[in-house]
């Protein structure tokens, strides 16, 4: 895995700058934002909210947490709001101190590096190219054991293989028995709810990292919250600083929470598009895996080659070559309109 931290996608500036065009020219697939684009009621409240930034924003942000709290039926109490899930991946890590944490690779790299700088010892879970990187629950179940602190990122990234309810709250239930708090990472499962636990399931070692970014289509301000056990909730007010979230962010979250008709038709898109996605480019890789995210996993011979040549194209796929248990001929790619997603396809199948 290379060593440089933050490597992710969407650093529009940078792919820009390989491209050699400006930055809003890029079509870009390489950040797995919602196509829609923000709420139009989100917007709005970022513009009418602008005449507020003279002064501070409430400390702990109470106005988005009852607005998260209302939109998913959770208990206020449980939650935190913050300046995205990382920010809140990392305050997790750096509270709780665990001796020993459990990872899967392929995963989210931001994990690995919270755990390195809390001091964890890491305990690698590797899934399988056979098995389509999917998490086995029994395997991760019994992984557990000995960690103190276990990561389980539904639907994986950047796989996209999620498992069930069912099989998440077996997994919650076995971190309890075997005393390994369980911080599960539903960052994309605002996409796929149905295998969410959030307002379905809780116990006294289960927190819930989400985020608000992706499916809001909101990466610039930065949103996330926590639903944690009650009796974590002074030890995190303890260590989180204050005025972590944006007054902007704050007025346009909650106008994005309430507007229903956006999340129904953004689970639509992507619903529809996933599919006729996947069957265009299974004709033009190797392999596409399969995936229950608003992004899809690729796997080519010709992986680099034809990062580069989109690029010059200007269009950005992820290369995956820094995920731990991936390499060199992987690539994500996120799902966007249908018209964008046409673009790729016929960029893909043009001659070179």
């Amino acid at each position: 895995m290379k060593s440089e931290p933050f490597a992710h996608g969407g650093n529009l500036n940078l792919l820009a700058a390989e491209a050699g065009i400006a930055p809003q020219a890029m079509l870009d697939f390489s950040a797995s934002i919602n196509p829609l684009g923000m709420p139009p009621t989100a917007r709005e409240a970022i513009i009418a909210g602008i005449e507020q930034l003279g002064h501070y924003p409430d400390p702990l942000a109470e106005e988005l947490v009852a607005a998260i709290a209302e939109a998913y039926n959770l208990d206020s109490e449980l939650l935190l709001a913050g300046n995205g899930s990382t920010e809140l991946l990392y305050l997790a890590l750096r509270v709780l101190r665990p001796g020993r944490v459990l990872l899967t690779a392929p995963g989210f790299s931001e994990y690995e590096r919270a755990a390195a700088l809390a001091g964890a010892k890491i305990k690698w879970l590797r899934l399988k190219r056979q098995e389509d990187f999917q998490i086995d629950p029994a395997r991760f179940a019994a992984a557990m054991a000995g960690c103190d602190l276990a990561l389980l990122c539904n639907p994986n990234n950047p796989t996209g293989q999620a498992i069930s309810r069912r099989e998440a709250v077996a997994i919650a239930a076995a971190a309890k028995s075997c005393r390994c708090r369980l911080l599960l990472d539903e960052a994309f499962a605002d996409f796929c709810p149905e295998i969410s636990l959030l307002g379905h399931y809780h116990n006294s070692h289960l927190l819930i990292l989400r985020s608000l970014t992706k499916f809001y289509a909101l990466p610039g301000l930065r949103l996330g919250f926590l639903l944690l056990p009650r009796h974590l909730r002074p030890r995190f007010l303890a260590h989180k600083e204050p005025w972590s979230v944006n007054t902007l962010a704050i007025k346009a979250a909650v106008a994005a929470l309430a507007d229903r008709r956006f999340a129904e038709r953004s689970r639509e898109l992507i619903a529809a598009e996933r599919p006729r996605l996947a069957a265009g480019l299974s004709g033009l890789v190797k392999r596409v895996y399969p995936a229950a995210a608003n992004y899809l996993l690729l796997e080519s011979e010709h992986a680099r080659q034809l990062r580069t040549d989109l690029l010059a194209r200007g269009i950005a796929l992820r290369d995956c070559s820094n995920f731990r248990g991936l390499g060199p001929q992987f690539l994500r790619v996120a799902i966007r309109s249908r018209p964008e997603n046409r673009r790729l396809l016929a960029a893909l199948a043009a001659p070179r």
